[in-house]
């Protein structure tokens, strides 16, 4: 009797993480224990053909995890999986900044762009750690000259160049 005697390949699994605002990559199989390391913005794992790859990362606050770009390996991830094919496979994944919205109040003053009168906050929208220039004030109230806006406690002119290093919504009250 002649005995045939298989065994599951194995291949290199390695994701690249393209941002230092990653702090963590790991992956996960219900079929196939494995263990993997991830040090210096590289995971590396040893997968077996056939395994049911479950992809996470861990980010800093005020980003999201970008999309994993598979680079080789010819398999195709959908919702954060992929089947481990014959091949090895090298991922790549970065982060895009999150968007926050900076809400100006004109604190009792009636906003005027020149076309419209209306009593309604205007919004000017940031990414994460994103600097440019404050909106120019908009509000009009009577009796009033405009000083400034209030954010955080802190006061800034007219057009001020402003860092969002803030990881919620923020109001500028006038």
């Amino acid at each position: 009797v002649l005995n045939v005697y298989y065994k599951l390949i194995e291949r290199t699994l390695t994701i690249t993480a393209t941002s230092d605002e990653i702090t963590g990559i790991s992956a996960t199989s219900n079929q196939f224990g494995f263990a993997g390391a991830f040090a210096e913005g590289v995971y590396t794992a040893t997968v077996k053909y056939g395994a049911n790859v479950t992809l996470s990362a861990v980010v800093n606050e005020g980003y999201d995890l970008g999309v994993w770009k598979v680079l080789s390996g010819g398999v195709t991830i959908s919702t954060n999986s992929f089947t481990m094919g014959a091949q090895n496979v090298v991922i790549e994944v970065g982060v895009t900044p999150k968007e926050y919205t900076l809400t100006f109040d004109g604190d009792g003053g009636t906003y005027n762009d020149g076309e419209s009168d209306v009593s309604t906050p205007y919004t000017q929208t940031f990414e994460y750690l994103e600097v440019k220039a404050l909106a120019p004030n908009r509000y009009e109230k009577e009796g009033y000259s405009f000083a400034g806006w209030l954010i955080d406690g802190e006061t800034y002119t007219d057009g001020e160049s402003f860092a969002y290093n803030y990881t919620n919504n923020l109001t500028a009250v006038a």
